[in-house]
């Protein structure tokens, strides 16, 4: 097996995330696949990503930007981030550090296209793409047939 270097950065997109009483995060409305949207564009009230970065405990960030880029939108958003603190000590045999900070968009203009996550650090950048947006319509909801008019009277 083959040991993992360098950092590394994962982009989860979801509706919501929250910071619970003990310290987790709870995600809301994980997207699993593409992001389909019923209309173009589609407004959302905010759309938040979870961002791990993960890398050597010797080469910890001193920097942190993150930049998303919505298909069709001309400016990215972008965001210095304060790096949280990482534990004054580590377990034996311990090797990585991780950092997961969300991070929202609000209000979010959702466009069909690619979804582009750089990750922006003290010596480079990593490109890691979220996700797609689709346009998926709403199925039209079969009407009625019209009602029978009754026979005249005689």
């Amino acid at each position: 097996m083959t040991a993992v270097t360098g950092r590394q950065a994962l982009v989860l997109p979801c509706q919501d995330i929250r910071l619970e009483h003990d310290g987790k995060l709870t995600l809301v409305g994980l997207f699993t696949g593409n992001i389909a949207i019923p209309v173009v564009p589609t407004i959302v009230p905010q759309l938040m990503f979870l961002i791990v970065i993960d890398g050597d405990l010797d080469e910890r960030l001193k920097s942190l930007t993150i930049e998303i880029h919505l298909p069709q939108i001309k400016e990215p958003t972008k965001a210095e981030i304060p790096l949280p603190p990482l534990p004054p000590t580590f377990l034996e045999g311990q090797k990585r550090f991780r950092y997961q900070i969300p991070f929202a968009i609000a209000p979010a203009v959702l466009n069909p296209g690619r979804i582009v996550c750089k990750i922006i650090h003290d010596k480079g950048e990593i490109e890691t793409g979220a996700r797609w947006i689709v346009h998926a319509p709403l199925p039209a909801i079969a009407s009625a047939p019209p009602p029978t008019p009754a026979p005249p009277k005689q």
